[in-house]
């Protein structure tokens, strides 16, 4: 997967995202970080995938699946589900 592949919906005021983030990028899985904060207009595919609801962070996945708030073993699991 590329830099692009894995969508990351995030806030820097969000103490779980930068959990989830140090993470990833401690297991070398390439995102593209998305601000909510920075890009308002994001927080609509959270309620798209939510249901109406605004949780971060979220992952998107290349098939179009998407996390709220997943565990790391969760993220890995479905990675390796993608290959």
């Amino acid at each position: 997967m590329n830099k692009d592949d894995i969508k990351f919906y995030t806030a820097t005021w969000c103490g779980y995202c930068q959990n989830l983030k140090a993470f990833m990028d401690r297991s070398n899985i390439n995102y593209h970080s998305i601000d909510i904060d920075k890009n308002p207009e994001s927080i609509d595919e959270l309620y798209k995938y939510q249901n109406g609801a605004r949780t971060i962070p979220m992952l998107v996945y290349p098939d179009n699946d998407h996390q709220v708030n997943p565990r790391p073993n969760e993220v890995l699991e479905k990675i390796n589900s993608l290959n």
